[in-house]
């Protein structure tokens, strides 16, 4: 038995350390792609929730390590590195979930912020002209309503199913606990109804 855990965990190392060395590689691709060709249009914001979409799907795969690695724990064969190896998946599916959209939050921040100087500056030389100019005063309108409406503009490039999508991924490593919890809990009320 000792033997046939120190392969399972060995093996298990090794592929963990293989998966993170991958996940940092595409991690570095995927922020260079953000950082060079990301292409923000506030007013279609939504196109950026393929950046939620990828970083979720990421993450599956470490949730999942985590979850198969909990079954270790489940059968109450716990050691030092299955708990190390089952917290640095979680960790990693988080990281890897929310690192990307991390660096686009702080592209469309400054491409809202850069709008929002300009429109405000065009805004106040209406405010100036609207008492003497009938269009200046129509034009005021419209930015004040633009402003409003770049204002409004979501910062995370994430949607709510993306969200509810990784929040179940998130559970999947918690149900074979609860599994077993919630099966245990009714073996020992019906063994000692039985009594």
């Amino acid at each position: 038995m000792f033997i046939w855990f120190l392969v399972v965990n060995a093996f298990t190392s090794a592929l963990f350390a293989r998966g993170i060395v991958h996940s940092a590689r595409a991690a570095e691709t995927w922020a260079r792609s953000i950082d060079t060709t990301l292409v923000i249009d506030l007013l279609r914001i939504d196109s950026l929730n393929v950046i939620g979409r990828h970083g979720a799907r990421s993450a599956l795969i470490w949730f999942s390590v985590a979850g198969a690695i909990l079954l270790f724990l489940v059968g109450n064969n716990v050691n030092g590195l299955t708990l190390a190896i089952l917290l640095l998946a979680a960790i990693m599916g988080i990281w890897i979930f929310v690192r990307p959209m991390e660096r686009a939050h702080r592209r469309i921040r400054a491409v809202k912020a850069a709008e929002l100087e300009t429109v405000r500056r065009e805004i106040q030389a209406a405010r100036l002209q609207a008492p003497h100019d009938a269009a200046s005063a129509a034009k005021l309108q419209g930015l004040l309503a633009y402003e409003a409406r770049i204002e409004h503009v979501r910062e995370w490039p994430f949607d709510q199913p993306t969200a509810i999508r990784v929040a179940a991924y998130v559970l999947i490593p918690a149900i074979p606990w609860f599994g077993q919890a919630i099966a245990g809990y009714f073996v020992a009320h019906f063994a000692h109804a039985a009594v």
